[in-house]
Formats: structure tokens, sequence, C-alpha cells
């Protein structure tokens, strides 16, 4: 899963920058060469527990009837769906290049096949869930308590309107739905957690010459810590719990991909670093307790990040916004 939806990802961003034009052996080189790419980015940061930067265990794809070398029994029936989805285009010399077909249908075929394996793993991921020895959570006799985490998302847009140039781009944390990161709470009060997600957008800018459009993204991880202060009603108003939280985001291995046309037709790809980031928040220890912060605002850029605190589903009845976490920790550890 980890492989498949992030080259899902980068294929379906590539299918949108595609003109059509006559698809060719040297721009699906390259196109294995990226995904390489980025699984040895993946594994760089640590990220992944696959061992290896590759998709079929080192058979080209697609295989057009060459025998494979096997990666057990379990990935064989996985390898042998996604090309179900190139036997026709194999068949019809496609992959040969002696049929032309454009670069659009060449990109779609290979969305098409990496989603049916990722829907396939997800099916069998919930058999196993169900199966002998698997307990689903919240149907067993003893009640499960309620867990919580933070969802984090960054915003960034920027806007250019000057001597000729109109530049537009936006990026947020998995396409605006924010990263989570399931939290581990402690009787003293303490929580850690972590969690990871996509750090993507696109960009697009006109001069009277040239149209540029770039998309681009990196795996970001983020580790959270901190502790709930318990409110105290020693004077009025009393003081509510508070949530003290450390955020960290880990550096990466941003993927850009280009394409300039006008005075300039090229494309460009290249592969860049970010840097790591501490950030600290205060906020109401409660069930969409919230807070967030302007990282930059000015004519041309807009950053901001927001912090929430949610209850996760595990199963545990669904507590109303403003619960508090401590309270429900302690009637959890009483039960």
């Amino acid at each position: 899963m980890q492989k498949l939806e992030g080259i899902r990802t980068l294929v379906a961003n590539k299918t949108k920058s595609a003109a059509g034009a006559i698809a060719s052996q040297q721009e699906w080189t390259a196109l294995q060469g990226q995904i390489r790419s980025y699984l040895k980015a993946l594994q760089f940061q640590d990220l992944t527990t696959f061992p290896d930067a590759d998709i079929f265990n080192g058979s080209n794809d697609p295989f057009c009837g060459v025998p494979a070398a096997s990666a057990g029994a379990c990935l064989d029936q996985d390898f042998a769906l996604h090309q179900q989805f190139h036997d026709a285009s194999c068949r019809s010399g496609n992959w040969t290049w002696q049929t032309p077909w454009t670069d659009v249908t060449m990109l779609q075929e290979e969305v098409s096949a990496l989603q049916a394996e990722i829907d396939a793993i997800q099916e069998t991921l919930k058999h196993l869930g169900c199966g002998p020895g698997n307990r689903i959570v919240g149907k067993g006799p003893s009640p499960v308590c309620p867990q919580f985490m933070v969802v984090v998302q960054v915003i960034t847009t920027t806007a250019i309107n000057s001597a000729g140039l109109t530049e537009r781009s936006a990026r947020s944390l998995n396409n605006g739905q924010g990263i989570q990161v399931p939290l581990v709470l402690h009787d003293d009060g303490t929580f850690e957690g972590f969690g990871k997600g996509v750090d993507a957008g696109a960009a697009a800018g006109v001069t009277p010459g040239e149209t540029v459009r770039s998309q681009f993204g990196h795996i970001q991880a983020v580790a959270a810590s901190g502790s709930i202060q318990p409110g105290i009603c020693t004077s009025q108003p009393c003081q509510p719990d508070v949530m003290h939280l450390v955020l960290v985001g880990g550096p990466s291995q941003q993927m850009t991909m280009g394409q300039a046309r006008g005075e300039v037709n090229r494309n460009i790809q290249q592969t860049t670093a970010t840097g790591s980031a501490r950030l600290q928040f205060d906020l109401p220890a409660y069930i969409g307790g919230t807070a967030q912060r302007s990282l930059l605002a000015n004519s041309l850029i807009n950053s901001n990040m927001m912090v929430g605190l949610l209850q996760a589903d595990n199963g545990s009845p669904a507590l109303p916004d403003g619960s508090s976490l401590l309270f429900a920790q302690k009637q959890c550890n009483v039960r």
C-alpha cells in the first residue's frame, strides 16, 4: 500500500500534464526511473518498511508474457491482477512500440492497474481483520477506551500579478484533509504520536510568450508529543484543561515535475531536499479544540498551519464535542 498509493499519485499527476502526444519507450523508461527514485526517497527518510525500491521484484512493467520472478503466492496474485490491465495493449503491440498510442492512454492504463492493486489489497486487509485470532475493536465484552488524534494541516498559496507575469500556486497536506497523528495518552497526562502523509500541490505561471505548469510533493512525517495540564477552579472563571503540543516535522525529498510551453518547450524533473521544523501550540484539551498559526503572510504568499483535536475511530462510543480528554482517560481507567 505504501508503494502503490504514492506511485498512483505520481502517475496520476503526470497524466494530468500529458499533452496527448504519441507515447514513446523513452518516456515510459523515464517514468520507471522516477518511480524508483520516489521509492528510494521513502527509504532514505526511513518512512517505509519494504526492503526494496522496485514494484515487481525486479521484473519490468508490463510483463507482456515474459516470465517474472516470483515474489511469493500473495504478491504473485497482486502482480497478475496488475498485468491483466496491460494484457490487451501487450497483444496489440503497444509495448513493443510497433502500434502507436498516446501518452495519456498509456498513463491512464497504468493508473487503472495500480488502483486495481490497491482495491484488492484493501479488500484483503478487511478479511485479515476478521480472521481467526484477530479481535475487532469494540466487539469484545469489555468496553473500548476512546482514543484521540491530532489533525495537522498546512495550507500555502501564492499569487503574483506583476510586469506581465501571472502566477498561482497552492499546496496542502493530504489534499486538504490534513495528516492524522494518533495519540498515546498516559495516566500522567503526557502523550506522544506519529503520523505521515503527502505534502503536495501545483503551480501555474503565464507570461506573454510562455506558459509553465508544475506539480510537486513529498512524504511528510510528523511526530507529536507533549502534556495536558488539568484546569483549576481556585479562582473564577475556572481555567480549562490545556494541551501543550510539540510538533516535529522531519526532512524529506520533494519531487517536482514541470512543463514549459511557448518560446521554450521543455519538461523539468528535479528532486530537492526539504528542511525540518519544530513548532509548539497550546490548545484546549477537549474534543474539537483547535489552534492555528500564520507561518508567512504578505502580498505574494500566505501560509497557515492549523491543528485540531479529535476522537479517533477505534470502535469506542462517540463522545460529544467539548468532551475532556483527561476525564475520558480517568473514566476508562475506572472501568
